[in-house]
């Protein structure tokens, strides 16, 4: 068994956060970490904060501060951690640690510190721990977790940016551990420092238990990243830098509520017979609507060819029951003609995304159904009204938009997963492999969540092979959910390994009054997108 890492914890005032709080615990209760220390300084002023922040922030905590808080002030006492109460000295807004105080965190022999403190720090502090200081950064302007996701919601920005980042020593070594970019709340910026703290708080455990098992193999992987800083606190914005944000937040906040109250949004399905010789349909204005009833939305379409004939599968979403199933629609494609949905696959819980594949003359779907917290392998007994579960190939998981591929001699497994409850299933991709499919365990990619951007990881469709090349189409949802398709180059796919390059992406102008596109998937002879517009909720024909 490796030697366990000596992990100090840097604090002010005997206090974290409750994400932080989550985050000594889980090192705590590691088989491959020791916590000795908690460095604990005293000398602490209290921030200043203008008039109108502080109304801002109480009337959008009041609007919006409806679920759990991440963000509560937690004892350190309750840890029963060793504690060391130091006062620093200060010196043109850095602080620097007593060479006494030095002295005894030295005799801990610490091999990491984790600052959560919001001071700048600097001398020898910076060099006492053998891999250094670990803290999190937020935001474009690298601030600290009081005002995370703060400028980028008063500021109109579409995503936040958080990195993990060993900080620079006295050789002036720093670099980007990690990094996460989640989608911004442009409504509250309460809602955005809560959630975008509490959906990285993994990513600092991930990364000391990929340090503990291989650390020079970590090390000199991340030592080799690029990283900027800056040495200095970022402030409360002043009454004059919150006027005009928060006239444009209250405006936007009125207009999403009347927008909400009178208009809903619908997906609906789009076609197109595939050009010539290629495999997909690329001239986006060839594409035809299917026309969905008002009561339904219909997403998520997969497509397979059985003779003459194109069998489109999709999630069948009931505004009334809140609720999807899944339906499917054929294609003559003698005759051009659709026939009327038919439900082919329905639970007690929603469905959506039915991946569906044909392996050794055999058809099988895979819907997503995260609330059941298994991912089921169906089978066709009557293809396509009949279906069967196979096995369950996941289980006690929350996972989206399942899709696999053969590549390789292994079948690879795409999916998005949150591993705690109020995380997103929209930001983080994970990859498993395996031999076979129909009977094996599937295996973790060794740098699981192997994507952590809402611009890239969720699945939009099958992967798409084209000219000895692999495409992997997935969701941006930057501009709001499923807002447009990227198409991702595949460079590497090994157990150890991955790496993509984007090459092109689908927006949703390509026909009139759509807002967003999420899905694209291809047979032989059809290609299907879906496409979602806003429509009336009163006076529908």
């Amino acid at each position: 068994m490796p030697k366990k890492i000596k992990i100090a914890l840097y604090a002010k005032q005997n206090r974290i956060k409750a994400f932080e709080y989550e985050i000594i615990e889980t090192i705590i209760n590691s088989d491959l970490f020791e916590m000795v220390l908690v460095v604990n300084q005293t000398n602490c002023l209290e921030s200043q904060q203008s008039f109108l922040y502080k109304l801002y922030s109480k009337a959008d905590g009041f609007i919006y501060g409806r679920g759990k808080n991440y963000l509560l002030p937690k004892s350190l006492k309750k840890l029963n951690i060793k504690t060391l109460d130091i006062e620093t000295t200060s010196k043109s807004g850095r602080e620097y640690v007593k060479d006494e105080d030095l002295s005894i965190i030295k005799k801990h022999e610490v091999d990491l510190i984790i600052k959560f403190a919001d001071t700048v720090l600097k001398g020898e502090i910076l060099s006492v721990a053998k891999y250094g200081i670990w803290e999190y950064s937020y935001g474009k302007r690298g601030t600290h977790s009081d005002f995370a996701g703060l400028w980028e919601t008063l500021e109109g920005d579409l995503t936040i940016k958080t990195t993990l980042e060993k900080l620079p020593d006295t050789d002036n070594n720093g670099y980007t551990i990690d990094s996460f970019v989640g989608v911004c709340d442009e409504l509250s910026a309460y809602n955005n420092k809560n959630l975008i703290c509490w959906k990285t708080h993994m990513m600092l455990p991930r990364n000391l238990t990929r340090l503990a098992k291989n650390p020079e193999a970590f090390i000199k992987e991340k030592s080799q990243n690029l990283y900027f800083f800056k040495d200095k606190i970022d402030k409360c914005p002043s009454n004059l830098e919150m006027i005009k944000p928060v006239c444009k937040l209250l405006y936007k906040n009125i207009a999403s509520r009347l927008d909400r109250l009178f208009y809903k949004v619908q997906w609906s399905i789009f076609f197109a017979e595939n050009e010539t010789d290629y495999p997909f349909q690329r001239d986006m204005s060839k594409f035809k609507k299917i026309n969905t009833p008002n009561a339904f939305f219909w997403a998520d379409p997969f497509v397979i060819d059985k003779e003459n004939k194109s069998y489109i599968f999709f999630e069948d979403y009931v505004y009334k029951t809140k609720k999807g199933h899944i339906s499917v629609i054929e294609y003559n494609h003698d005759n051009k003609k659709l026939s009327e949905p038919t439900v082919v696959i329905d639970t007690d819980y929603h469905q959506s995304y039915p991946f569906i594949f044909e392996h050794e003359n055999e058809i099988y779907m895979i819907p997503e159904g995260s609330k059941d917290k298994d991912v089921k392998l169906y089978k066709a007994v009557e293809f396509p009204y009949k279906w069967e579960v196979q096995r369950v190939l996941m289980k006690d998981i929350e996972a989206v938009d399942v899709t696999l591929f053969f590549n390789d001699g292994k079948w690879w497994l795409f999916t998005n997963i949150i591993d705690k409850s109020g995380q997103s299933l929209n930001e983080e991709l994970y990859i498993y492999y395996c031999n076979d499919f129909l009977k094996d365990e599937w295996i973790a990619h060794e740098k699981n969540p192997i994507i952590s951007d809402i611009r890239t990881s969720r699945p939009a469709g099958k992967i798409i092979s084209y000219k000895g090349d692999l495409y992997r189409p997935s969701q941006n949802s930057a501009g709001g959910y499923g807002y447009s398709t990227n198409f991702n180059k595949i460079i590497e796919l090994n157990a150890k390994e991955f790496k993509e390059e984007f090459v092109s992406e689908i927006t949703p102008d390509f026909i009139n009054g759509v807002k967003a596109i999420h899905t694209y998937n291809s047979s032989k002879k059809l290609t299907v997108v879906d496409g979602v517009c806003k429509i009336r909720r009163f006076f529908n024909p």
